[in-house]
């Protein structure tokens, strides 16, 4: 594995399992194998007295054998008597390949002699009796000689094997140190192993703990530590925890400097909105201040050629009409005021021209009751009267009716101004049209018509107002508009006029 290769923490842990579990299997078996070897050698020690034991036991036994079979030969004893010389000479090569003792090779040699001198008193003649008693004394012989040497065999086994016991348990002792040790060092291993495994885990885990806590109590300013190399799944879970401690920062400057803006954004918004009221305000008043020059030229004028042709009568009774048409445009212009006393303005102004045009004007007022109340602001009604009377009957020598009505639709009212002059052509009505869209845009510095009235209208209104223009050249024409049905109690914000 390389240095920097990347190892999952769940396969450290298979790792670390595999480790001690082939720990504890080593030591296990090296325990075992311990306790089988030392098992081993004491039963080959208890093996090797066994063998002595045995060896003197079957030289007893053969000896009775051999004695009976000096009295009575038979071919059984001797077929036993040779079965135990093979044992006995089997057991003394054993004792003496175990035990490397000059007393041991001894009882190998005597042991072979005897059983020769035996062999040759088994195959002696049975009918020679004293060849066979003697033959039977060089056995006894033998057997005599070994047994005057039974302590020295016996010593020699015995020392012999007492040595072995000692080396033996001493080697037990330093096995057993040895097998402490080894496994006191696999426990400290697997002790620093674990250590070092819980650090690697722990240690980052509980940094990223304290720098959670500390940006949850708000310090932004904490340093984060990107894992370059990344090794497990702490490294990358450090790295993910970066870069969003990282992004959540980067969004909440982000979030800040909208807040920022959007707060800019609304004081900026609420300051153009009371300049707009202002604007608003003031160009309703410069559109309002533009009628009373206007109308109180044409006005005059007609005064005037009124006192060339007529007497001072009559010139005293358009006056009176005229001041108190001029009293209403001038101290009513910037002003809110019920639609009955507009009604009773445009009647004023209908009479007025009657003084000049005579039968040529007729006039048709309808104002329901429930109309009379309603509030708009002031002159809006003289405007379309006079277009209607200035260009619905211009060339014309017949009667022009202007028919001037109001009614309600709804929580709206509809004012109608409608004449049956000479109408306006294709051309003129779409480029009427075409103002009333713009008329925003549009500024009315050449007259105070439709237009003038539609953009008063519309700033009265909060641009709830909705304008049509009808003609057909030659017949008639008809201007609408259609706006919200207010009262007195609806528009405290304004003074009117009651007189």
């Amino acid at each position: 594995m390389g240095k920097n290769k990347f190892i999952s923490i769940k396969t450290r842990f298979l790792y670390f399992s595999v480790y001690l579990t082939a720990g504890l299997i080593f030591s296990f078996l090296t325990t075992q194998i311990m306790m089988q070897y030392f098992v081993s050698c004491s039963n080959r020690i208890l093996n090797n007295y066994e063998e002595f034991s045995e060896y003197w036991n079957e030289l007893d036994e053969l000896d009775q054998i051999l004695f009976e079979y000096a009295q009575t030969p038979t071919s059984a004893g001797k077929k036993e008597s040779k079965e135990l010389l093979i044992s006995i000479q089997r057991r003394t090569e054993i004792l003496d390949s175990r035990i490397p003792d000059p007393f041991m090779r001894d009882l190998k040699i005597i042991t072979e002699k005897y059983a020769e001198s035996c062999e040759n008193f088994l195959e002696k003649e049975q009918e020679n009796v004293e060849k066979l008693v003697t033959e039977y004394q060089i056995t006894e012989q033998y057997k005599n000689i070994m047994k005057s040497l039974y302590s020295n065999f016996y010593e020699a086994l015995d020392s012999y094997l007492n040595e072995q016991m000692r080396f033996l348990e001493s080697l037990r002792s330093h096995v057993n140190v040895v097998v402490i040790l080894s496994e006191f060092g696999i426990v400290l291993y697997f002790l620093w192993h674990v250590k070092r495994l819980a650090k690697k885990i722990t240690v980052p885990v509980q940094d990223l703990t304290d720098q959670a806590k500390e940006i949850i109590a708000g310090n932004s300013d904490i340093e984060m530590r990107y894992v370059q190399t990344v090794t497990d799944e702490i490294g990358i879970l450090n790295n993910v925890f970066y870069q969003m401690v990282e992004t959540n920062n980067r969004n909440f400057e982000q979030i800040k400097k909208q807040s920022d803006l959007e707060k800019n954004l609304a004081q900026t918004k609420l300051e153009y909105v009371n300049l707009q009221a202002k604007l608003d305000r003031i160009r309703l008043r410069l559109l309002q201040s533009r009628v009373n020059p206007h109308f109180m030229f044409n006005t005059l004028n007609i005064i005037a050629g009124l006192a060339v042709e007529e007497d001072a009568e009559r010139t005293t009774k358009i006056t009176v009409k005229t001041a108190k048409y001029l009293r209403y445009s001038l101290v009513s212009l910037d002003k809110t005021v019920k639609l009955k006393q507009e009604f009773d303005n445009i009647r004023d102004y209908i009479d007025i021209q009657k003084e000049r045009f005579g039968e040529r004007i007729r006039a048709q007022l309808e104002l329901p009751g429930e109309c009379e109340e309603a509030l708009i602001p002031s002159m809006i009604l003289q405007p379309l009267c006079e277009n209607s009377l200035m260009h619905g009957m211009a060339n014309l020598m017949r009667t022009t009716t202007v028919s001037i009505t109001a009614r309600t639709q709804g929580e709206k009212i509809v004012l109608c101004v409608e004449d049956d002059g000479l109408g306006m052509s294709q051309e003129v009505l779409e480029e009427v049209k075409e103002r009333l869209r713009t008329a925003e845009d549009y500024d009315d510095t050449q007259g105070i018509g439709i237009v003038n009235t539609y953009q008063r209208l519309q700033m009265f209104f909060e641009k709830k107002v909705e304008c049509a223009v009808e003609s057909q050249p030659g017949v008639w024409t008809a201007v609408t508009f259609e706006m919200p049905f207010w009262k007195v109690s609806e528009k405290k914000d304004e003074s009117i006029d009651c007189r």
